[in-house]
């Protein structure tokens, strides 16, 4: 940690530029243009801004751009290959302009990829960078949701009717619990990599808010994701254990960095709030049944997406125009003018809309994108935790993907540019030693 900050200092021509330009793309979700009906929109503008200023850096300095061994690498060819497809849809898309929006934002997370990918290539450090910089966007992130839920708690008894107020920089619970649960696992590793004390003790505090909220908040697929990190991290323990994979003593370490926290959480959770139906976890979990009115809709929008994609499953309805199709399917639930815009499953919408060639290559982007990970961990096992904790938080966006739509969200894409560029990266870097 030391070591960090005294060649950053020391030497920040060569870092300070992307390490600002790094820490303004965490922050993309953080703006919210009062004038606009949609603040996404914004949010999407403002990362194109950003990338065209990177690119300007990167043009202005030549000695910083190789490209070579990026595009060697299977994710972003096949990156490029789904959108070579997505392009092809435009020729039987219903409305092109859908189509083209939605495709220059598949298109502006490909270029950032490789922005990102290149900016954390300029330092040895890039692992402690994003660590840091996800870390300093997590306290912010915290601070706007866990002030609204000191306020609430401070005034009445608190339960999940008030789940929605929690929302902090975001559209909704439901976004502010996936961007809250990804960077678990960076705590995780956080808190064994910086060993300093007081660090230390700041990140365990961290923690325990951070499980605290996704609690209140109560989002039914990430108590499902938590559920999973901890199943994953057992077996992790597990293995490490009869492989000895790691010491004894950092064994302990990751156990303590992980476990204690959520007992400790739970405990005070259930010790602070008052007791009763509205805010039982596990009567929270329960309720993905049948019966309840948001799994209902979603498993209505999975049989209509599967129906599509059997009736067509060679070209779809062009990239981005799922929203049109979907009210023939659903005519008899629209409301007004509310209609079924996403699936709330990103794989069966990119389905619907590329046909299965498309879903092929969107899957092949992320298996590719595990097999370079678990190439990285196999050339380079000192740091198999540190792969494996962006193993759980591709994990967390896996879920993520399948019981919403983080495609179509700004701050969940941020956090896959991140999570993509910094595997890459370091995968450049080991095989160049």
């Amino acid at each position: 940690m030391r070591g960090f900050f005294y060649i950053y200092f020391m030497d920040y021509k060569k870092f300070i530029t992307p390490s600002v330009f790094l820490l303004l793309l965490g922050f993309t979700g953080f703006n919210n243009y009062n004038g606009a009906l949609d603040k996404v929109g914004f949010q999407w503008l403002y990362l194109s801004v950003l990338n065209i200023f990177i690119v300007l850096y990167f043009l202005y300095d030549n000695s910083k751009i190789n490209l070579k061994p990026i595009f060697k690498i299977p994710v972003v060819y096949l990156f490029s290959s789904f959108l070579v497809w997505s392009l092809i849809s435009f020729s039987y898309a219903f409305n092109i302009t859908e189509s083209l929006l939605v495709f220059s934002r598949w298109f502006l997370v490909f270029i950032s990829i490789i922005n990102v990918t290149l900016l954390f290539s300029l330092t040895d450090f890039r692992n402690d960078l994003f660590l840091i910089i996800l870390i300093v966007v997590l306290l912010g992130e915290l601070y706007f949701s866990g002030s609204t839920f000191i306020d609430i708690i401070s005034i009445t008894n608190y339960d999940f009717s008030y789940a929605n107020l929690l929302k902090g920089v975001t559209g909704n619970k439901n976004i502010t619990a996936s961007v809250l649960c990804f960077k678990l696992p960076l705590l995780f590793y956080s808190f064994k990599r910086f060993k300093n004390f007081f660090l230390r003790a700041f990140i365990f505090c961290v923690t325990i808010f951070n499980f605290l909220l996704l609690y209140a908040i109560s989002s039914r697929a990430m108590i499902i994701a938590i559920f999973s990190i901890f199943l994953l991290l057992s077996i992790y323990l597990i293995l490490s254990y009869f492989k000895s994979i790691h010491s004894s003593k950092e064994l302990k370490i990751i156990f303590f960095s992980t476990f204690f926290p959520l007992i400790v959480s739970i405990s005070i959770f259930q010790a602070v709030l008052p007791q009763n139906q509205n805010i039982n976890l596990i009567s929270r979990v329960s309720t993905i049944n049948t019966e309840d009115t948001s799994t209902n809709s979603r498993l209505r929008f999975y049989n209509h997406a599967l129906t599509q994609l059997f009736n067509n499953p060679i070209i779809g309805v062009g990239i981005g125009n799922w929203k049109f199709e979907s009210q023939r399917y659903d005519q008899k639930f629209i409301s007004g003018y509310t209609v079924p815009y996403h699936v709330h499953n990103d794989f069966l919408e990119i389905a619907t809309e590329l046909g299965s060639p498309g879903l092929l290559l969107y899957f092949s982007v992320l298996l590719s994108f595990l097999h370079v990970l678990y190439k990285s961990y196999k050339i380079d096992p000192k740091n198999s935790f540190f792969y494996f904790c962006l193993f759980l938080c591709s994990t967390v966006y896996f879920i993520d993907s399948n019981l919403n739509f983080p495609y179509a969200r700004v701050i969940n894409q941020v956090l896959f540019i991140f999570l993509i560029s910094v595997v890459l990266s370091n995968y450049i870097k080991l095989k160049t030693k």
